[in-house]
């Protein structure tokens, strides 16, 4: 089992700067157990749960999201041409909400056996605005994944999560492939309720993931996103992406 809690400036940019005269703090505490034999990661349940709360500086919050993919600090955005966009423009949006507090729940649920495991998230948020009535958004992903070369994910029991994947042998060694992975994940996220119409987005992803060592990856995904927008209409986006990642 596992125990945190954590205090913060709420809410920060990507240095942890924030600004604001009022408020501009918050909490958060998280629970796991692991259910079941967990051997080496071999065969295990995972539970878990959380709650935070937030006071937002200047008393305003805002939920927006991409479908699956992001991309930021494009440093030429300056130089992009007219029209042509440099990120991924959110597909829900709340706009800024005038809020009092926010409190966050969630409960998490995560299973390995052999080379397959998967995961699951779901969250509710009760917003207490300023004026008007109190606003609940909703979301939630379910994740699985499969080593096509017989690697297992490794559980870390000191942080409840799932560890690095490690290669049964490394691409490069002695004719060594690394680790490929098969994946599917499914997410949503509901930004509708009482007088904030934020819409609701449904994503579907397939991905490929290609282990070269503890330190190395590359992915591929093909996602579908599928839009409802109070305003809009339904709409659907396909997208194809692909990532190198070095980290160590």
């Amino acid at each position: 089992a596992t125990w945190a809690l954590a205090g913060f400036r709420y809410p920060t940019d990507t240095f942890g700067g924030n600004v604001g005269d009022n408020g501009g703090f918050g909490m958060a505490t998280r629970i796991t157990k692991v259910l079941g034999d967990c051997k080496e990661g071999h065969g295990l349940f995972h539970l878990g749960g959380g709650y935070s709360f937030v006071d937002p500086a200047n008393d305003l919050v805002q939920y927006q999201n991409q479908p699956e993919v992001f991309v930021g600090e494009t440093g030429g955005a300056a130089q992009v041409p007219a029209g042509v966009p440099s990120n991924v423009p959110p597909f829900v949006n709340t706009g800024l909400i005038p809020t009092d507090n926010v409190n966050l729940f969630n409960v998490e649920l995560a299973a390995a056996q052999g080379s397959f495991y998967a995961q699951s998230e779901a969250f509710y948020t009760v917003v207490n605005q300023n004026v008007g009535d109190t606003l609940t958004f909703s979301g939630a992903y379910a994740h699985a994944g499969y080593f096509l070369t017989g690697e297992k994910r490794v559980y870390n029991r000191k942080n409840g999560v799932f560890g690095r994947v490690k290669p049964n042998s490394n691409f490069g060694d002695c004719g060594g492939t690394g680790a490929w992975e098969i994946a599917g994940r499914w997410s949503y996220i509901d930004l509708n309720d009482e007088n904030i119409q934020g819409s609701r987005l449904n994503d579907l992803t397939a991905g490929l993931n290609w282990y070269l060592n503890p330190y190395t990856k590359f992915q591929w995904n093909y996602i579908h996103a599928m839009l409802d927008s109070p305003l809009n209409g339904d709409s659907s986006a396909d997208i194809f992406a692909m990532r190198a990642q070095v980290d160590f």
